[in-house]
């Protein structure tokens, strides 16, 4: 399944414009440098500037609606929003406590601000929530005296309140959440939640809810919404719910899937199964309340005050993706997907379940940079640098001061062309590839003959090379882990080194026999090798996220060979304290490749090596 592809320049029409515009004296605008266009689209300020960046609701367009949930704070990335996303959600503003605080006292002044906001770019009005048992003020089940209602005067609260709220927005109201939140657990069993609403009027609230709401507005998508709509339990009970209701001919139309997740839960397939499940009442699905949470629910840690670190930004992205995979595989009963907030800064995860504990669960950091989340769901079934590279660039040329002479995405150009626009290769002395990318320069002119290949971040003589090259490739390598499953020797404990290659990030090589150690892996066939990766003592997933610190090894380096017995080393790593440490390497040749340690850790009474993964990326042609 392919997604639609927007805003994708031609290879070259529009990026030898770019460095037309480069190299033309002035600066080049913001959008023709992908540091300075990510910063300028999703960074501080005011947000105007979206060019280059792919528009979601457009990827998407044949799929289902991409939406947010938001507040007055909008404005701080209303471009932004506008161009990614085709469906709003006031995030509190259409709540009963927001809108009518006191008795017949309503205020609409922020929900119309935020209707008017979606109407006017094009997106569909989703409202939230009509009845729930939070965000009520007391007056709702009381009466001024303390005693609680009957069932007839909150009956007619209730209907009142539907009629005000939903009225007025029939006809611009795309959906409702009518009732939210109304199963619970209790004594380990799933059953209607004991609130107000059900002790007073009974189980029949919800039916009346609904009814009402589909009389004063028939055009709206109804929906019942929750969260924990994955657990297998609680799964169950909303599904006997709604079938109760659809049995009684009571007009619901959906179900909405809340999806407060996080790195750790649910399982795809849980949430494959929960769509199938609601799906079977012919019932359109929705993800109502997207963000994934870098803590399990247990962690009240504050492990990331300021940011993440790589290594969990990939993790994110990678859950990002995994869960749009299965989004994908059911768009055909799948209405709309929506984030549950604008940028990490604006998340109600910063004080929720952990009070005043930043948490980074969108698309967008907290200081306006878009993700790796962000570009893994451009297309899930792709790595998110390359879906990045293709939109924003795959290599920047720079002269040595930093100035840049050119950025261009994957494709095959010819030099001369390139010069033609006023591309000077002779200026460029510093190169910077995009992760899981390579450049190469062929000295004839249909890419063939002697060639220079480069990856990563790297110093280049471009004057050099201008002398003796007329055409360059820029291409995504496909590099796979070339070491997975391979056979290994190691300097000890060899029967355990092959848990280093075996793909599982919980089991490992471990030995403390003393330094110098070493773990060699045999190919199989020669590689043209990029990249490569340890995952050592602080990276299992066992341990609740990325532990770093002087445990993890400190001095190792890789080292190839074509024959097992005569080895280059190609790349060192010295002082690490990462537990994961990610590297590009300029391309080298071999059959094996070695993870030779020095410096097991960084304390020096501790010789205890713990490796869990090695893995060595590369690719033949």
């Amino acid at each position: 399944m392919r997604l639609r592809r927007t805003g994708l320049p031609q290879v070259l029409s529009l990026l030898l414009s770019l460095l037309a515009l480069v190299v033309a004296g002035a600066a080049a605008p913001a959008a023709a440098q992908p540091e300075a266009q990510d910063q300028a689209a999703a960074g501080s300020g005011p947000y105007r500037n979206t060019r280059g960046i792919p528009s979601l609701k457009e990827i998407y367009a044949d799929k289902f609606l991409i939406g947010f949930a938001t507040g007055l704070y909008y404005s701080e990335v209303e471009d932004l929003m506008a161009h990614l996303y085709n469906a709003l959600t006031p995030e509190n503003e259409m709540k009963w406590q927001s809108v009518q605080p006191a008795p017949g006292r309503f205020n609409f002044n922020a929900a119309d601000q935020l209707a008017r906001f979606a109407e006017q770019n094009g997106m569909k009005l989703i409202g939230h929530t009509l009845v729930w048992h939070s965000q009520t003020p007391l007056w709702v089940w009381q009466r001024p005296d303390g005693t609680r209602r009957t069932r007839e005067e909150l009956l007619q609260i209730m209907e009142e309140h539907i009629r005000s709220v939903a009225g007025r927005y029939a006809g611009r109201i795309y959906q409702w959440d009518v009732v939210n939140e109304a199963v619970e657990q209790y004594g380990g069993v799933w059953q209607l939640r004991r609130s107000p609403w059900l002790e007073i009027i009974g189980e029949d609230y919800i039916e009346h809810a609904f009814r009402i709401a589909h009389e004063v507005d028939p055009r709206a998508m109804l929906l019942y919404n929750d969260y924990s709509s994955t657990d297998p339990g609680k799964r169950d009970r909303i599904y006997q719910l709604l079938k109760d209701l659809l049995d009684k001919g009571v007009p619901v139309h959906g179900v909405g899937m809340q999806g407060h997740w996080n790195l750790y839960y649910p399982s795809a397939e849980q949430i494959r199964q929960a769509i199938e499940k609601y799906a079977s009442l012919g019932l359109r699905v929705n993800i109502t309340e997207l963000d994934i949470s870098v803590y399990e629910w247990s962690d009240r840690s504050n492990r990331y005050p300021t940011g993440l670190p790589e290594s969990m930004l990939e993790r994110q992205a990678e859950r990002y993706a995994e869960i749009f995979r299965v989004f994908l595989e059911y768009h055909h009963v799948i209405d709309r997907v929506s984030f549950w907030g604008t940028t990490d800064r604006r998340s109600w995860l910063n004080n929720y379940p952990q009070p005043n504990r930043p948490d980074h669960p969108l698309l967008i950091d907290r200081y306006g940079q878009l993700k790796p989340a962000f570009w893994a769901i451009v297309d899930p079934y792709r790595p998110w640098y390359v879906n990045k590279a293709e939109y924003l660039g795959a290599a920047v040329f720079e002269t040595a001061d930093g100035t840049e002479v050119g950025t261009l995405i994957p494709g095959r150009y010819q030099l001369e062309e390139l010069a033609a626009k006023g591309f000077d290769l002779a200026r460029v002395e510093r190169l910077a590839i995009e992760r899981g990318h390579m450049v190469t320069f062929y000295e004839t002119a249909d890419f063939d003959g002697e060639s220079w290949a480069y990856t990563g971040t790297t110093a280049i003589d471009g004057a050099g090379l201008a002398q003796k090259v007329r055409s360059m490739v820029i291409e995504y390598t496909g590099a796979a882990n070339v070491a997975a499953q391979r056979p290994v020797t190691a300097s000890a404990d060899e029967a355990r080194a092959v848990r280093a290659v075996d793909g599982d990030p919980n089991t490992s090589w471990s030995s403390n026999r003393g330094a110098p150690y070493w773990l060699a892996v045999d190919l199989g066939d020669e590689y043209t090798l990029t990249g490569w990766a340890v995952r050592l003592a602080g990276s299992s997933s066992l341990l609740g996220g990325p532990s770093e610190g002087p445990l993890n090894a400190a001095d190792f380096e890789l080292q190839v060979s074509r024959d097992g017995v005569n080895w280059t080393t190609v790349d060192r790593v010295e002082g690490n304290t990462q537990s994961i440490v990610e590297r590009e390497i300029q391309p080298a040749t071999g059959r094996h490749v070695r993870l030779y340690v020095s410096k097991p850790t960084s304390l020096e009474f501790n010789k205890n090596l713990v490796v869990y993964e090695f893995e060595v990326y590369g690719f033949t042609r």
